[in-house]
């Protein structure tokens, strides 16, 4: 009974590892890593063989069923929380304006957030288009700054690889 519970033990732990793995591989793609995401792949599959292999030898064993399944659970917020904790935590926020453009500006600027506008035009309507390199802590803070003014506009985040040539406040240390 003690070589069963360890089995399910390893399982769910090897498990755990391959599909956090699995997360860090595709980050690595993602940020064209190739090599780097080449040698983790390795492992990656090396893991998920050898623990599929002893899973299926006995389906009737649920203890193993159960880890294998509990492994690919834990692992996937292992990985999610790995990525995040590597990430730099850069953003960069566009917020498409279609109202009183130069007073949201200047609330953003009042709150420390660096900021840029540019104009925009669609087939019928001219808006403006506001630029924030922020931190990742500050992105609700953003957020709450645009949606408690009520812009009317549209406000999206993407995740900033690095910045270079540049200074923001408290960026300086991540850049």
């Amino acid at each position: 009974m003690v070589k069963v519970i360890l089995w399910a033990i390893l399982i769910f732990i090897a498990r755990a590892i391959d599909v956090a793995l699995g997360t860090l591989r595709v980050r690595m793609v993602v940020n064209r890593k190739k090599y780097l995401a080449a040698i983790i792949g390795f492992f990656e599959v090396l893991i998920y063989i050898l623990i599929v292999s002893k899973v299926l030898q006995d389906t009737s064993n649920i203890l193993n069923v159960i880890s294998y399944c509990a492994g690919f659970s834990c692992g996937t917020i292992l990985g999610l929380d790995l990525e995040k904790r590597l990430s730099k935590g850069i953003l960069k926020a566009t917020i498409m304006v279609k109202d009183d453009s130069n007073s949201l500006l200047k609330l953003i600027e009042e709150e420390e957030f660096r900021a840029t506008i540019t104009k925009g035009e669609g087939t019928d309507t001219r808006i403006d288009i506001i630029n924030v390199i922020l931190e990742l802590e500050r992105k609700g803070e953003l957020e709450d700054l645009v949606k408690d003014k009520d812009y009317n506009s549209l406000i999206s985040f993407e995740t900033i690889d690095g910045v270079k040539n540049g200074c923001f406040y408290s960026l300086k240390n991540k850049i």
